[in-house]
């Protein structure tokens, strides 16, 4: 989905990881599935990274390169109604 996605729109989700150590820690980018009411900035960070800055630099840093890239004037942000955290 994510591959086909940067195939059909010309972007999508990148995965995150550590500088120092590459591991995996999540993904962040830009999607619009069909039907979707607008582009939107999605983010998945591993549990065991919350709480440290991580998410918010990922989400600033692909915030800035859609802007920067992306042909819109606006972004949408869509949460599950169950979604607690």
């Amino acid at each position: 989905m994510v591959a086909g996605h940067w195939l059909l729109r010309g972007y999508g989700f990148c995965l995150v990881g550590l500088k120092e150590t590459a591991e995996f820690i999540g993904r962040v980018g830009w999607w619009q599935p069909l039907d979707w009411p607008g582009i939107e900035l999605g983010l998945g960070i591993s549990l065991k990274f919350w709480a440290t800055g991580l998410a918010q630099e990922a989400a600033i840093a692909a915030l800035q390169w859609g802007m920067d890239n992306l042909k819109t004037e606006s972004i949408c942000s869509l949460i599950h109604p169950h979604n607690s955290v």
